[in-house]
């Protein structure tokens, strides 16, 4: 018996599992029958395809969230950071607010919440800045730099990497046109120590 395997913008589809799709939403390729079928073992275990992990960023040790659809199963990649949903938004936006510059609350695979911002643009992958701070796991001020692939450049990028645990969580990213003075700054580490204490709970 084959699986034939489709998606759209969030999922692929295997049969009647359905799983969440990490890419970008710009990303086109098409997917074709494969054949691919899993036997579960006497533990209830079941193999993703080595090209569907490497696909959707899953990596050795990866934790995943398992919900019940009516259609089947969706194994989503569980991030600890947007666990916080609605309050994420609200978080940004206060942040925002308060340091009159733009806020991105990202995971380790992109932006899970923004405020300040004036371009769909904005929600996209996030810059080779971004990501070498985030490998570097310090924090970091980058001069005429994008948060986001593709999005506007700020005079003045600040890049808070949010750790817990000796693990890296994602970052708290803040642009501004004007330099960041000690009572902006301290709003951002207010804010990056309020998220760290969220994730070490």
């Amino acid at each position: 018996m084959n699986a034939t395997i489709h998606r759209d913008d969030r999922h692929y589809y295997l049969g009647a599992l359905r799983l969440v799709y990490f890419a970008p939403s710009s990303h086109t390729t098409s997917m074709k029958t494969t054949g691919i079928v899993r036997r579960m073992d006497e533990l209830g275990r079941v193999v993703i395809p080595k090209e569907m992990r490497r696909t959707m960023h899953l990596r050795e040790g990866e934790e995943l969230e398992i919900f019940a659809a009516e259609d089947g199963l969706v194994l989503k990649k569980y991030s600890a950071l947007s666990a916080l949903g609605a309050t994420a938004d609200d978080f940004a936006g206060v942040v925002s607010e308060l340091i009159a510059g733009v806020v991105y609350i990202l995971d380790t695979d992109g932006v899970l919440s923004s405020a300040g911002v004036t371009s769909h643009r904005e929600e996209g992958t996030v810059s080779s800045d971004v990501s070498e701070t985030l490998a570097s796991r310090k924090r970091r001020l980058i001069p005429n730099a994008a948060a986001i692939r593709g999005g506007e450049a700020y005079a003045h990028l600040l890049v808070y990497p949010l750790l817990a645990h000796g693990d890296l969580y994602g970052a708290l990213v803040v642009g501004r046109s004007r330099p960041f003075d000690d009572s902006a700054e301290a709003v951002v580490e207010t804010a990056c120590r309020l998220l760290r204490q969220r994730l070490g709970d």
